[in-house]
Order: structure tokens, then C-alpha cells, then sequence
């Protein structure tokens, strides 16, 4: 038998397989994980909630595995998400865990040599109670009076002091922004906000002028919701413009993305385009030159923050400072490739996963979910800043559909 080339080449090239893309069974996507992963315990139940996998990875299912004492105590859970009802998150639950024991769990998309994420869940053993004390109430009842009142003065004055620091943070106290509510089909209970954060968790928010002055003003719109109802310290160089102005903006920009804790990029039709043509959008009601600037400089900003990206993914570190999001005048496919590993928002529809991303609150747990109404898809246009942002979304909406009516004519 003779050799042929073009055998061996059918051999070693052509298979067929159910992973991935093209049906290849040595597919694997990019050393994607989920990063955002939130635990919330009760009993011997867990409900775990992750981030899903960007939509052009095309993972539709994955799985998890928890261990106790190296030895697989949990059977392989596969888990397949409803994309349609929620395309950023997912949670699922662990059920007959032992009290008092401590599981290594693992979860991963379900691909081949997929990289897994190694989380903790500590079962708590609730049963075992204080001794009793032996000290008489009548010595007991002074006390506890004392204390009363020493309480009481200590959360008038912080009261007083947290009111008086208003005007200057501009910024709701927590006790009324921070009302969340559990709601199942059977009972509703207000659940206290389990404070991880020592400080308010500070936010960069980026983006590009090319969309036009109604885009910008979403943008200012959006900041100012998200500080006055989110509990979060906004920076935005139109806010602080004579500091851009004397370190120059990508001085500035990369200087807040090291000191804040969070950045966000809110993605849009300029935006992208700028990052794939290097061209500016004509609009005749525009001067040009004033937006070239702009665009450029978000160019630059946005392959700042992608380099980040990449240097925290090479080192194992965690990606979740760095999130990106979009109106509902934009598209998916407005979210550029240098920010395809960070999680994706679309506002205003998930101001909950947002919120819950900037305070590391999970947003359910097993029987229930949490509903913080005035940040709600329905809630939000109750509040003024909320009402004002609802007008300036829909305002860049008509702003897009003239722009895109101006470059076809």
C-alpha cells in the first residue's frame, strides 16, 4: 500500500466529538473560571451562586465537587443553567451536609482540563449550648440597666455624628439602603446586611465620549445613582476635572484604578468601534474635534484596564475588580475582547448582581432570595436619581438612533 497525505491529514485532522466548538475533543476554552462565587449556608443546605462564563465561550453546563478530608463525600453535581432567565449568575444547592465539618469544594465549567475554583463551606454546629450561669437575677437586672443605657446614648451620638457627615459623602445611610427583605412563597423576614467591608468600597467608572453628550450625561446620571443608593464611593474624571487636568487622564486613570476597589466600564457602540476601526462616528450637530480626544483617551484607558486583566490572570489573581456593563440602547456584542474574562452587566436590569458584586452579598439562599426594592428593575424609578436616570438612558437611546439615521443617509 502506498502513502498518501492526504490519508494521514483526514486521520490527524478530522474528528468529531461533543466538546466545544466544531465538534473538536481537544477543545478547551481560554483558562476561564468562575471567579464570584458567594456561599450561604443553612443547616446542612448551601446555596452557591457564581458567575457564569461570557456567552462567546459557549459553556452551557458545569459541575462541582466537595471533599471532606480528601475523600469525596459529595456525588459529581452538574449543573445547567437556565441562560434565559439570568445570563451573569447562577445558584445552585447542596443539600445533606454534615454539622461541624469543614468541605473542600471545587467548580468548574464542564469541558475538558477545564481550571476549577476552590471554595470553603463551614458547616456550623448549632446544637451545643452555654452552660448556665449560676449569678442571682437581682445582681444581673442592675447591670443590664446600665448597660441599656449606655447603648442608647452610643447610638444616639452615632446618629447624630452620621448626620452631620451628610452633606459632605452625599451618601444614604446604610440602615435606610441597606432594607432587605427575604421573600419566599410561604413568609417574608428582614435579614441584617452581613458587613464584610470595613469602609465603603470605592468604584472607578470608566467609558467613552465617541456615543455623544447623551451618553455622558448616562453616565454622570449612573454614578450619581450608584452613590447616593449603593452605598459606593463614585470617581469620575468630569467630577474631579482639575486633577485630570494637571496629571493628565491617563495619569489620573491609572492612578484611581490602583486605589479604587472596583472598576467599571460601561460599554457602548462608540466604544467598540473605536477599539476595532480606530474611527470616530461622524455626526453633523457635533464638533468632531472635541469628541477625537475624548475617544482616544478611552482607547488608551480601556487597553490599561485590559492589560491589568491579563497581568492578574497570568499571576492566579482574582478578577473580580473589574467588571463591565451596558445600557439597554446597547448590544451584547458591545463588550470589547479586552474585558471578555471580567463579569458583564446590563443596567439597569441588574443593579441587584451589581450591588451584590460591590458588597459581596449573596443575593439567595436556600427557600428564598433577597429583594432590595429601590434598586429593583421595577424599584428604582420610585427615587428621583433613579427617575433621572431612567430619562437619560432613553435620551441617549434617541441620540443613537439620530446618529445612526444621520451615517446612513
Amino acid at each position: 500500500m502506498g502513502w498518501c497525505p492526504g490519508q494521514c491529514y483526514r486521520v490527524y485532522h478530522v474528528r468529531y466529538s461533543q466538546h466545544g466548538p466544531g465538534h473538536h475533543p481537544l477543545y478547551r476554552p481560554p483558562d476561564w473560571y468562575p471567579q464570584h462565587v458567594t456561599v450561604v449556608q443553612n443547616e446542612t443546605s448551601a446555596a452557591v451562586t457564581f458567575n457564569l462564563a461570557p456567552q462567546n465561550l459557549d459553556i452551557k453546563s458545569y459541575f462541582s465537587v466537595c471533599y471532606l478530608n480528601v475523600v469525596q463525600t459529595q456525588t459529581k453535581v452538574d449543573i445547567t443553567p437556565n441562560l434565559s432567565s439570568n445570563k451573569t449568575h447562577h445558584t445552585y444547592e447542596l443539600h445533606g451536609l454534615q454539622k461541624g465539618q469543614n468541605y473542600t469544594c471545587e467548580i468548574a465549567a464542564d469541558v475538558i482540563d477545564a481550571v476549577r475554583k476552590t471554595f470553603i463551606i463551614r458547616v456550623e454546629n448549632k446544637e451545643s449550648e452555654a452552660p448556665r450561669s449560676n449569678v442571682p437575677l437581682a445582681l444581673l437586672l442592675p447591670l443590664v440597666l446600665v448597660l441599656a443605657a449606655i447603648i442608647i446614648f452610643l447610638v444616639v451620638f452615632t446618629l447624630t455624628k452620621a448626620k452631620m457627615k451628610m452633606f459632605k459623602l452625599h451618601i444614604t445611610p446604610d440602615s435606610k439602603i441597606l432594607k432587605q427583605h427575604l421573600e419566599s412563597q410561604t413568609q417574608a423576614e428582614v435579614l441584617p446586611w452581613p458587613k464584610t467591608q470595613a469602609s465603603t468600597p470605592k468604584l472607578l467608572i470608566c467609558y467613552s465620549g465617541s456615543d455623544g453628550p447623551a451618553h455622558v450625561k448616562a453616565v454622570m446620571t449612573l454614578g450619581a445613582f450608584i452613590q447616593q443608593h449603593m452605598a459606593t464611593q463614585v470617581y469620575l474624571d468630569l467630577w474631579d476635572s482639575l486633577s485630570v487636568a494637571r496629571e493628565g487622564s491617563l495619569a489620573w486613570h491609572s492612578r484611581q484604578i490602583r486605589e479604587c476597589d472596583f472598576v467599571l466600564v460601561v460599554c457602548s457602540p462608540g466604544l467598540s468601534h473605536s477599539l476595532t476601526t480606530r474611527e470616530l462616528i461622524e455626526n453633523p450637530e457635533e464638533d468632531e474635534s472635541s469628541w477625537e480626544s475624548s475617544n482616544s483617551s478611552a482607547e488608551a484607558v480601556i487597553g490599561l484596564i485590559g492589560a491589568e486583566v491579563c497581568r492578574a490572570k497570568a499571576r492566579g489573581q482574582d478578577l473580580s475588580k473589574y467588571m463591565a456593563a451596558i445600557f439597554d440602547y446597547s448590544e451584547e456584542s458591545d463588550f470589547p475582547t479586552e474585558l471578555s474574562l471580567v463579569s458583564h452587566y446590563n443596567l439597569t436590569s441588574d443593579f441587584p448582581l451589581l450591588f451584590s458584586h460591590l458588597h459581596g452579598v449573596s443575593l439567595h439562599r436556600p427557600g428564598g432570595y433577597l429583594k432590595i426594592s429601590h434598586i429593583s428593575e421595577e424599584g428604582f424609578t420610585k427615587l428621583p436619581a433613579g427617575a433621572a436616570l431612567q430619562m437619560a438612558i432613553r435620551d441617549a437611546e434617541i441620540m443613537k438612533a439620530r446618529r445612526q439615521a444621520a451615517v446612513q443617509n
